[in-house]
């Protein structure tokens, strides 16, 4: 006989005291399981790579946030990038900011061989 057809002659008492007898086998196969040391690790990783990705979240919105910020205070010319934009006085208490040229010449390699030297 099908299962569809066993359950369609269940009365409801019985079909409730059968849902209970398999949550009660489910909880039991769940609670051998995580006794299990292997399947503990593999939670335990799990916890750490969901907890990781949450925060690498947290801080994406946070970033995000921030740019929208800017981006508003750009539009409402509170917020200037470009120090000839500034008035002079103003300029002149920012600090230069240094060009940097990369060195020519010597692989990457090299240098930590002749530091190491």
């Amino acid at each position: 006989m099908p299962k569809a057809e066993m359950e369609k002659k269940m009365t409801p008492e019985e079909e409730a005291r059968q849902k209970c007898i398999i949550r009660e086998r489910n909880r039991e196969r769940k609670r051998i399981q995580r006794l299990n040391p292997k399947y503990r690790r593999l939670e335990q990783e799990r916890d750490r790579k969901r907890k990781k990705a949450q925060r690498a979240k947290e801080a994406f919105r946070e970033l995000q946030n921030q740019r929208d910020k800017m981006r508003k205070d750009r539009k409402k010319g509170l917020l200037v990038t470009d120090p000839s934009q500034l008035p002079p006085e103003s300029a002149a208490t920012l600090p230069p900011v240094p060009v940097v040229e990369p060195e020519v010449g010597l692989p990457p390699t090299s240098q930590g061989q002749q530091q190491q030297q």
